[in-house]
C-alpha cells in the first residue's frame, strides 16, 4: 500500500508498506525530526491507499518542544583593527607621559591634536608659575587627595574603558573641541568629575561649600553645558549634563558623578565645534566657587556605514506583534556595541554595526564574546575574533620641542647680596660671615674687628664718584655722564675688591658647578683709586707726574688656578695706563668693561692681583681697590632633559629592561632603564654632556631597545653652546710694519675646541688687491686640531723694501675659515679682519764706506745696501728731510767726486775721512763730527787739520762741529784760527766742541770764558767774537790752560801754592767733589796733579814750576791746558825755563794740548756708538756733553745763559 503524511519536512517514514500474507497488519515507524524553530504543536495526518481498498486516515498531533528564543549572527571573517572608528581617546598623546603625569602646555599651536580632533589649550608662565585653561592631557590616578594641587586627576582614577589617559577640562574660553574639515559628525563623549571638584562638592573646602549644605537639603547643582557651533560660530543646540544634582526631595537620590558617563551628541553632531561651560549653584563675589574642572574621554565621531562589520539579533517567537528590546554586551572594551537595540514589531531581527577601537596594544588575535539578552528569552552568545595589527613596540617621546643646550650661562649680578643693603651703603664683612654671597658664588672676605679693616670683597651700592680719599673706598668709578653716576653695570649692587698678596680677592667655583667655567667679569676702578691716580694724595702720586710724562700704570692681573693651586693662565687688564708716548692716549678706566675669561679654561678659582708703578718703602702706594660686577659662569651644566619610554604590551605583569644608544656621544644615561611591572611607561632622565667642543647644530638620534620589541627612536635637536670663532691677539702696541722689517704682528687661535681640524686662510689686501708685492706673510694658512685649538699661532709680516719714498698704506689682513678643509661646526664662522699700517721706510742710520772696490751706502739697521758705485764714478748722496745719521768711512781710495746733501731734519754726519768733495747739512739742526782716520798722518805721526781751511768751500749748513779723533789712542791736532773762522762762519757760526784727547792749536784772539757746569761735566769755553769752542774736561778742579795757575789769574805765582796750602788747612775733605756751580771753580783750581784730590803734591808742583824744577826729578812740561798764541801788543804767556825747551816754535806759539785725567770714552762705554769703532763718539754722548749749551738742551745753568758774552764773561786774569 502507499503511505503519505502531511509533515514530510518534519517527519521521516516509509512511503510504502506491505502487509505480509497471512497477517492482517504491519507496524510502521515515523521519526519526528527535532529543530530549533518555534512552530507550536502541529497536526499530523497519515493516509494509506491500495487498489481495492478504501483510503484509511490517521490524525495525530506533533508536540513542539521549542520555546521562544534569540539568536545572534555575525561576520564569518576576522574583525580587523584597521577598520577601527575615529575616537579621541588621548592614548596616543598619553604615550609621552609616565603614570600620574600631565601635559598642560600644547605649545605655540594652542591645541592638542588626536586624530581628527583638536582640543584647545592656553598656557602661560609669564609670572613665574604655570597657568592654563582649556584642556590638559592627564594620566592622573589620585582619587583621594583634595585641593588645587590634585587638579589633574579624574575621580575614576583612570580613563573611560579602563584606559590610562584622558583629558581634564578647565572652565574657560579655550575649552573647545574642534573636528577637522570633512570629518564625520560628533557622536558621543564620555564625561566624569575630577577628584578636585568631586571632593570639593562632597566635603567642601576653603573656597567652596559642601553640596546639600549641612542638612543635605540645599538644591545644589553642577552642570556641564555642551554648546554645538557651526563654522560661522552659531549655536545649533545645547546639551546639559549634571555632574552633580542635589535637587531631589529624597536626599538619597542626590549624587555627584563618579563614573564615566557617555553623552549622546547626535543631536548636535553636525557642529564643527563643541564649547564647554560649567555652572554651579555655589557662586560667590568673584564667580563660581565650585572648582571649574571636569574630565572627558572617548570623543567619538559617527562611523561610516560602508564596510563596517555587523551583527544580527533575531527573535524566534510565534508572536512578533510587539517590539522586543535586546541588550548587547561585549567582554572587551575595544569592541563597542549599543547597550540596547530594539527588534521592531512585525520584525524578527535587527542588524547593528560593530565598532572597533584600536587599543594600540600588542596582544595577538583575541576572541571577543558578544551576548544578547531579552526579557523572556535565554541569553545568546557568539564568539568573534579580533585580528591584532600591533607588534611589540617601544615609543619614545622627548618632553620638549625646544632645542637642547649642552649648558647654560649664569650671571652673578650681586643683586641678591644687595637686598639687605640700605641705599648708599655697603657690606664689608663686619658681620664676620667671612663672605659675600651672591648665588651660586661666595666671595671671601676677611674682617679685622680690632682695626675695623677688611680685605677680599665687599658688596656696595655707593654711587659717590667725586669724593676723594679712603673714606670713599666703597664706590665704583663708572657711568660718569649718567644722570645718576656710579653704581654697578646696569644694576645697583656691585663688588669692591681690595687687598694684595696673601689678601688678594679671590673667588672659586662651588663643587656643584665643577664642570662650569668662568666666562667673563665686568671691571672698573673704585672712586678711591681713580681719583688718587688722577689727582694724587697724601700717599700716592698723581699719575703721569707733573709733566704727564711719567710712564705710570695700575694693573689688575686675573690669575686662573686649578683646585690644587696650579696656574692655568693669566689675564692683564690695565685699570690705568700712562705709558704712551702720546699723553693724549693715557687713561684711567671709568666705565664698566667686560673681560673675557674663557682663555682661563680649566680654572676652578680666580685670584685678582693688583700692581702699580707707584711703589714705596712699604709697597704699592696706589690704593689697592677695584670694582667688579656681573660674573658670568659659562658652560654650567643644564638639568638633565628626559624622555618617556612607552611599551604597548597588553600584558604588563613583568618588568621590561631597556637599553640606550645615541649617534651623539654627548648623550648618556647613567642608570639602567626598566619599565616596572604593572606600568607601560617610564620617564628617563637623559644627560647631555658638555664636551667643550664645537659641534654643528643638529638632531641627535636617541634609540631605546628591548628584547622582542621594535626599537623606539626619537630625534632631539641640539644647539651647540660653544660659539665657534677666530680670536685675533695683537702683539704690538701699534699695529704697523715698516718696510724692510719682519714683525710678529698677531696671534691667532680658535675660541672653542673643534671636533676635527680647522684650517684658516690668511690674506693681506691693499686697496682690494692682494698685497703680495708689498709684503709677505709667515704663513698663508693655519691649521688647528682638537688638541692645539687654543695654542696661539703667530702671523709674522715681512714688508718688502721698495726704496721709493711714498705714503704709508693701510693693509687689511683677513682670517677666513676654509670650509672645505674644516670642521663643519666652523664652516659658517665670520671672517675676521685686522688692519695695520705699512710704514714707508727711509733709512735714518746710514754708513758710507769703500767695500771691495765700490762705494757702498748701507742701512745700519739691517745692513741692506741702498746705493753703490764704482770708486771712479763718484757718489752723489741726497738724503730726505727726516732725521738721519750718516757715518762716512775712509774714502781715500775713491777717485770720483763724493757729494752729500742732507736736506731738512736734524742730522748728524760722522766723518772718518778727509776725502770728500762737499757736504751740505741743509735745513734743521745738523751736527758734523770730525774724526778723520785717513790722509792726515805721515809716518804714523799725528797730523794737523787747519779747521778753517778744511771747511772752506766744502762744508756748509751745520749748526755744530765736534772735533774728535777715531780713538783716544790716535790724537788729532786741530788749528783754530780765530780770524779765519770768524771770516768763514760769520754771525751764524756753529758751536765747536772739542772732545777726546785731541790737541788744539789756537791762533788769533781768544778769551777764556766762565766754565759751563752741568750733568756732572765741566766745559771750558774759548771765545773769539762769533766763534765759541767748548773744551770738555774730566778733571774739573784742574786749570785747563795751565794746571799750576791755581787761582786762574793768568800767571803762576807763590799765591797759587799758598791757595793750595790754605785749602789743605781748611779742614775740608781732600777729595774734590764734582762742582755743581761754575762759581765753585773760579780761583780754586786746586787739582794741579789731576788726581781728583787736594794734596801736598799739588802745592809742590806749583813750587817746582816756580823753581823751574821737575817734581821728584821730572822735567817741567807744559801743563795740560790751553794757551793763547800771542797777538800784537800782548805779552807772551809765561813759559818755563829750559825744561820746556828752546824751540822757537814753542816760544812763539804755545800749543794747547787737552789731555784729560781719564779717557772720556771710558766713562761712556754703556752708550751706543756709531760706526764700526766701538770707541767712536755717539750722537747721544755728544748730546750729553753739549747739553747745557747745545741745541737739544732744555735746562741750562746760570753760567750758560744765552746772552752776549761781552757782558757775562768774567775774565780770568789781566792777560787773558
Amino acid at each position: 500500500m502507499t503511505l503519505s503524511q502531511s509533515l514530510d519536512g518534519r517527519i521521516d517514514g516509509p512511503v510504502e508498506l506491505t502487509i505480509p500474507a497471512g497477517t492482517s497488519s504491519a507496524e510502521v515507524t515515523w521519526t519526528v525530526q527535532a529543530d530549533q524553530t518555534l512552530t507550536g504543536n502541529l497536526e499530523w495526518v497519515i493516509e494509506a491507499n491500495t487498489p481495492g481498498y478504501g483510503t484509511s486516515k490517521l490524525e495525530a498531533v506533533v508536540l513542539d518542544s521549542d520555546s521562544p528564543s534569540l539568536t545572534l549572527t555575525g561576520p564569518t571573517e576576522l574583525l580587523s583593527e584597521t577598520n577601527a572608528i575615529s575616537v579621541g581617546d588621548f592614548e596616543l598623546l598619553g604615550q609621552s607621559l609616565a603614570n600620574d603625569e600631565f601635559d598642560n602646555n600644547a605649545g605655540p599651536t594652542g591645541m592638542f591634536v588626536d586624530g581628527e580632533l583638536s582640543f584647545g589649550n592656553s598656557f602661560s608662565n609669564a609670572f613665574g608659575f604655570d597657568s592654563w585653561s582649556g584642556f590638559t592631557i592627564s594620566r592622573g590616578t589620585d582619587t583621594t587627595t583634595p585641593s588645587f594641587f590634585n587638579q589633574y586627576s579624574a575621580i575614576t582614577g583612570e580613563g573611560d574603558r579602563e584606559s590610562n589617559t584622558y583629558a581634564i577640562g578647565f572652565n574657560g574660553a579655550e575649552t573647545v573641541i574642534r573636528r577637522s574639515d570633512n570629518s564625520r559628525p560628533f557622536e558621543s563623549i564620555a564625561v566624569t568629575n575630577t577628584t578636585y571638584a568631586a571632593l570639593s562638592m562632597l566635603n567642601g573646602d576653603a573656597f567652596a561649600k559642601r553640596f546639600g549644605g549641612e542638612s543635605g537639603d540645599d538644591p545644589d547643582t553642577f552642570v556641564l553645558t555642551i554648546n554645538g557651533k557651526n563654522d560661522s560660530g552659531e549655536s545649533i543646540g545645547e546639551i546639559e549634563f549634571h555632574l552633580a544634582d542635589y535637587r531631589a526631595e529624597d536626599n538619597s537620590l542626590d549624587y555627584v558623578v563618579d563614573e564615566w558617563t557617555t553623552i549622546d551628541l547626535t543631536s548636535i553632531g553636525a557642529a564643527t565645534e563643541l564649547h564647554f561651560e560649567l555652572a554651579s549653584t555655589d557662586v560667590g563675589q568673584y564667580g563660581m566657587n565650585t572648582p571649574g574642572y571636569f574630565a572627558i574621554d572617548d570623543v567619538k565621531l559617527a562611523a561610516a556605514s560602508d564596510g563596517v562589520p555587523q551583527i544580527t539579533a533575531q527573535r524566534q517567537t510565534l508572536d512578533d506583534s510587539e517590539s522586543l528590546e535586546v541588550s548587547l554586551t561585549s567582554d572587551r572594551t575595544d569592541v563597542l556595541l549599543p547597550e540596547t537595540v530594539v527588534i521592531p514589531a512585525g520584525q524578527s531581527s535587527v542588524t547593528v554595526p560593530i565598532q572597533l577601537i584600536d587599543d594600540m596594544l600588542a596582544e595577538g588575535d583575541q576572541a571577543v564574546q558578544i551576548t544578547a539578552s531579552a526579557s523572556g528569552f535565554e541569553p545568546q552568545t557568539i564568539v568573534l575574533t579580533v585580528e591584532d595589527n600591533d607588534s611589540h613596540v617601544l615609543t619614545v617621546t622627548h618632553d620638549s620641542n625646544e632645542a637642547l643646550n649642552e649648558s647654560t650661562s649664569v650671571v652673578v649680578d650681586i643683586e641678591d647680596a644687595g637686598t639687605s643693603l640700605d641705599s648708599e651703603s655697603f657690606d664689608n664683612g663686619s658681620n664676620l660671615s667671612g663672605k659675600i654671597e651672591s648665588r651660586p658664588l661666595e666671595f671671601p672676605n676677611l674682617y679685622n674687628e680690632q682695626f675695623g679693616s677688611w680685605s677680599g670683597w665687599a658688596a656696595s651700592n655707593v654711587t659717590d664718584v667725586a669724593t676723594t680719599g679712603y673714606g670713599n673706598q666703597y664706590a665704583a668709578y663708572s657711568n660718569l655722564d649718567a644722570d645718576q653716576p656710579g653704581g654697578g653695570e646696569a644694576s645697583d649692587t656691585f663688588l669692591i675688591g681690595a687687598g694684595s698678596g696673601a689678601s688678594a680677592p679671590s673667588v672659586a667655583l662651588p663643587e656643584t658647578l665643577d664642570d662650569a667655567r668662568f666666562g667673563s667679569i665686568a671691571i672698573t676702578n673704585s672712586t678711591y683709586a681713580a681719583l688718587s691716580m688722577l689727582e694724587g694724595d697724601s700717599f700716592a702720586k698723581q699719575f703721569g707726574g707733573e709733566t704727564g710724562d711719567d710712564p705710570d700704570y695700575f694693573l689688575l692681573t686675573i690669575v686662573g688656578l686649578t683646585s690644587s693651586g696650579e696656574t692655568v693662565g693669566t689675564i692683564d687688564f690695565y685699570l690705568a695706563d700712562y705709558r704712551f708716548e702720546d699723553n693724549s692716549l693715557d687713561y684711567i678706566v671709568d666705565e664698566w668693561t667686560t673681560i673675557d675669561l674663557t682663555s682661563l679654561e680649566g680654572a676652578s678659582q680666580l685670584r685678582f692681583d693688583l700692581s702699580s708703578s707707584d711703589v714705596g718703602d712699604y709697597g704699592m702706594n696706589t690704593p689697592a681697590y677695584f670694582a667688579a660686577d656681573n660674573v658670568v659662569l659659562d658652560q654650567v651644566p643644564t638639568s638633565p632633559t628626559s624622555v618617556v619610554v612607552h611599551r604597548n604590551d597588553a600584558d604588563l605583569s613583568s618588568s621590561l629592561s631597556v637599553t640606550f644608544e645615541s649617534d651623539d656621544p654627548r648623550f648618556a644615561i647613567d642608570t639602567p632603564i626598566v619599565i616596572p611591572a604593572g606600568s607601560d611607561s617610564v620617564r628617563v632622565p637623559v644627560s647631555i654632556l658638555n664636551d667643550r667642543m664645537v659641534n654643528s647644530d643638529g638632531t641627535a638620534t636617541l634609540t631605546f631597545s628591548a628584547d622582542d620589541h621594535d626599537s623606539g627612536i626619537v630625534g632631539v635637536f641640539v644647539q651647540d653652546d660653544e660659539i665657534p670663532g677666530i680670536e685675533i691677539i695683537r702683539l704690538q702696541p701699534s699695529a704697523e710694519v715698516a718696510e724692510g722689517e719682519t714683525v710678529d704682528l698677531y696671534q691667532v687661535r680658535l675660541t672653542e675646541r673643534p671636533e676635527s681640524d680647522v684650517t684658516i686662510s690668511i690674506e693681506a689686501v691693499i686697496d682690494s688687491s692682494n698685497a703680495s708685492e708689498q709684503l709677505s706673510l709667515s704663513s698663508s694658512t693655519f691649521t688647528f686640531t682638537p688638541d692645539n685649538w687654543d695654542a696661539p699661532q703667530t702671523i709674522s709680516v715681512s714688508a718688502n723694501m721698495d726704496f721709493a719714498q711714498e705714503l704709508d698704506q693701510n693693509v687689511q689682513l683677513t682670517f677666513e675659515v676654509d670650509a672645505g678643509l674644516s670642521d663643519s661646526g666652523y664652516a659658517d664662522v665670520a671672517t675676521e679682519r685686522e688692519t695695520f699700517t705699512l710704514v714707508d721706510y727711509q733709512p735714518s742710520d746710514l754708513n758710507l764706506a769703500v767695500e771691495e772696490g765700490e762705494l757702498v751706502l748701507r742701512d745700519n739697521r739691517d745692513d741692506v745696501v741702498w746705493m753703490k758705485n764704482d770708486l771712479n764714478d763718484g757718489f752723489n748722496l741726497v738724503l730726505n728731510s727726516q732725521d738721519q745719521t750718516l757715518a762716512v768711512g775712509s774714502l781715500a781710495s775713491a777717485t770720483g767726486l763724493v757729494t752729500i746733501e742732507l736736506d731738512g731734519g736734524n742730522d748728524q754726519v760722522t766723518l772718518d775721512t778727509t776725502w770728500f768733495t762737499s757736504i751740505d747739512g741743509g735745513e734743521g739742526f745738523d751736527r758734523l763730527v770730525l774724526q778723520p782716520g785717513d790722509g792726515v798722518r805721515n809716518n804714523n805721526e799725528p797730523q794737523e787739520i787747519d779747521l778753517a781751511d778744511w771747511l772752506q768751500n766744502r762744508v756748509v749748513g751745520f749748526e755744530e762741529f765736534v772735533l774728535g779723533a777715531s780713538g783716544s789712542a790716535n790724537p788729532m791736532t786741530y788749528q783754530l784760527d780765530s780770524a779765519r773762522l770768524n771770516a768763514l762762519l760769520g754771525e751764524t757760526s756753529p758751536t765747536i766742541t772739542s772732545i777726546g784727547s785731541q790737541n788744539l792749536r789756537l791762533t788769533g784772539s781768544w778769551q777764556l770764558g766762565v766754565p759751563i757746569v752741568g750733568d756732572g761735566l765741566v766745559r771750558q769755553r774759548l771765545v773769539s767774537d762769533d766763534i765759541e769752542v767748548h773744551v770738555i774736561t774730566s778733571t774739573p778742579w784742574q786749570n785747563a790752560i795751565r794746571s799750576e795757575d791755581v787761582n786762574a789769574n793768568g800767571e803762576v805765582t807763590a799765591l797759587d801754592a799758598l791757595t793750595v796750602i790754605n785749602r789743605l788747612n781748611s779742614g775740608e775733605p781732600n777729595e774734590l767733589s764734582p762742582p755743581n756751580d761754575p762759581n765753585e771753580l773760579i780761583g780754586r783750581f786746586y787739582d794741579v796733579s789731576g788726581d781728583g784730590r787736594v794734596s801736598a803734591l799739588d802745592a809742590l808742583k806749583v813750587i817746582n814750576y816756580l823753581n823751574g824744577d821737575a817734581a821728584s826729578g821730572e822735567p817741567i812740561t807744559a801743563s795740560p791746558g790751553i794757551s793763547l798764541a800771542p797777538t800784537s801788543g800782548e805779552m807772551p804767556a809765561p813759559s818755563a825755563p829750559s825744561a820746556i825747551g828752546s824751540s822757537s816754535d814753542l816760544r812763539s806759539e804755545v800749543f794747547a794740548s787737552i789731555v784729560d785725567g781719564q779717557d772720556l770714552f771710558d766713562s761712556t762705554s754703556d752708550l751706543p756708538w756709531v760706526g764700526s769703532n766701538s770707541r767712536e763718539l755717539s750722537s747721544n754722548r755728544i748730546d750729553q756733553l753739549w747739553g747745557e749749551q747745545g741745541y737739544d738742551s732744555d735746562e741750562e745753568s746760570a753760567s750758560s745763559e744765552n746772552v752776549d758774552f761781552s757782558n757775562s764773561l768774567k775774565l780770568l786774569g789781566d792777560r787773558a
